[in-house]
């Protein structure tokens, strides 16, 4: 039960860490000369980011009554001191130091985009300070792992914003997606071959045993990332043209498929927090 909720949490942190710091890179990169989307995916990034340090707290109360096996443990200073000094405080010290610079451009008009840049990816770098990324080629890991997780907080963070411009403005909801799959053609690019070359090195690492429960959950999250990006070409192809042609049922369609496609994004999400606990344990 308590490393149950040891690792939900940590993925939840993951998830708002992600939102975070995409909605900071949709701002920044894809719709930086439109105002109204700028503020909605700042007005994300800043709820994302307090909830994503409220889930910190709660992982780090999980972490102690891991250790100490029992929730009381959670009371006891003893277990902090020793998750002090083990990798899940590297990896809370480079977030909640990030998460809190990345606030500041959240919630201060004046604060410049260039600190906003700096600590979103600062805070998906704090992702390389635990679990397998730790492993040999650590810098080659880190890198592959920062690229790919910076495409794919992007990626996740424009379902939400998309929803939310859609319900105000539907013009902006269209130059946000056009502009999106422009930028998409290149960066999912990016984000796939970072990612199978992160995958490769695990692999190696696991001297290609292909009868892991690692294994299998990597499989399981790569049919569920295939559906998403058919369902990102569907939007592309098929419901953003009859969104411009004005149909209200294009608009409902796109709403519909927008929230499935967040519910997989979670998904993900989740199964790599397995990946990187459970399972790279079994």
């Amino acid at each position: 039960m308590i490393e149950t909720a040891s690792w939900v949490s940590r993925g939840f942190f993951s998830l708002a860490t992600l939102l975070a710091t995409g909605s900071c890179f949709i701002a920044c990169f894809t719709v930086k000369s439109n105002n109204i989307v700028f503020k909605t995916a700042r007005r994300l990034s800043a709820k994302s980011t307090f909830v994503a340090l409220a889930f910190a707290i709660f992982w780090a109360v999980t972490l102690a009554a891991e250790l100490g096996g029992e929730w009381q443990s959670s009371l006891d200073p003893f277990f902090y001191s020793l998750i002090w000094s083990s990798p899940p405080a590297n990896l809370l010290t480079w977030r909640v130091l990030a998460l809190l610079a990345l606030l500041s451009w959240a919630t201060l008009p004046t604060c410049p985009n260039w600190i906003a840049m700096i600590s979103a990816f600062t805070a998906v770098f704090s992702f390389t300070r635990y679990g397998h990324a730790l492993g040999d080629p650590q810098l080659i890991k880190s890198i592959l792992l920062t690229t790919h997780l910076s495409v794919i907080s992007w990626w996740i963070a424009v379902v939400p914003v998309l929803l939310s411009t859609l319900c105000t403005s539907t013009p902006n909801a269209l130059e946000l997606a056009e502009q999106f799959a422009r930028q998409a053609k290149w960066a999912i690019a990016v984000a796939i071959v970072s990612g199978f070359s992160f995958f490769g090195f695990q692999l190696a690492a696991n001297q290609w045993n292909l009868d892991t429960l690692y294994f299998k959950t990597m499989l399981f999250k790569l049919i569920v990332v295939a559906t998403i990006m058919f369902i990102g070409a569907f939007n592309h192809f098929r419901l953003i043209p009859a969104l411009k042609l004005g149909g209200k049922q294009a608009k409902e369609k796109l709403r519909s498929v927008l929230l499935f496609d967040g519910a997989l994004f979670v998904t993900v999400v989740l199964l790599s927090t397995w990946l990187t606990g459970p399972a790279s344990n079994s």
